[in-house]
């Protein structure tokens, strides 16, 4: 326990972080936008209930911009079925879940995404739940928002200095790709 790093070694569902990360695939698509109306009344999809955490009341229709303050559940739902399955994952993919990130520790974990996803394992990722990040993972993808919408390897290293206090190697920032586009990330 002394010697483990849970922000690399563990993994946990993201929960609500992860709605900005399905508003940006949808800013991004050109699918929706901030002041869009929405419904969060409850959606049943193959006998599962995805609703608002303040279901049953419900916040009704309010913009997508008021859905994430109010952290609405069927929001996210419909923003995923918009982009859809295959491009959802893609998106995923790029920002680096399922993957090491490939930061200079030892002990990294991938966190745990589906195989095989189906249509309701996207809406439930698309609000944060049925798969798991690594702290780190999820801290690098928000990380890729503030860089302009390009997912760079994280290092801890800055340089390597000798004895003498000489800088032998400095570590250079390393994009990995652009997840999305930067007027994406700036909004």
């Amino acid at each position: 326990a002394l010697w483990r790093n849970r922000s690399i070694s563990d993994s946990f569902e993201a929960g609500s972080t992860f709605k900005s990360l399905t508003t940006s695939m949808a800013f991004d698509e050109g699918l929706a936008h901030e002041q869009e109306l929405f419904s969060d009344e409850e959606i049943i999809v193959d006998g599962w209930s995805l609703h608002c955490w303040s279901h049953p009341s419900n916040h009704g229709i309010e913009t997508l911009e008021k859905g994430m303050w109010n952290s609405c559940n069927p929001i996210f739902v419909q923003l995923s079925q918009r982009i859809g399955l295959t491009r959802f994952y893609q998106y995923i993919h790029a920002f680096g879940f399922g993957d090491n990130t490939g930061v200079d520790l030892p002990a990294e974990a991938a966190g745990i995404l589906h195989t095989s996803p189906t249509e309701i394992d996207m809406y439930t990722m698309s609000y944060g739940t049925s798969a798991t990040v690594t702290p780190l993972q999820l801290c690098n993808a928000y990380c890729a928002l503030a860089n302009g919408g390009r997912l760079m390897k994280p290092t801890v290293v800055k340089a390597l200095l000798d004895d003498e206090g000489n800088t032998i190697r400095t570590v250079q920032p390393q994009t990995i790709r652009q997840v999305v586009s930067e007027k994406t990330a700036s909004r």
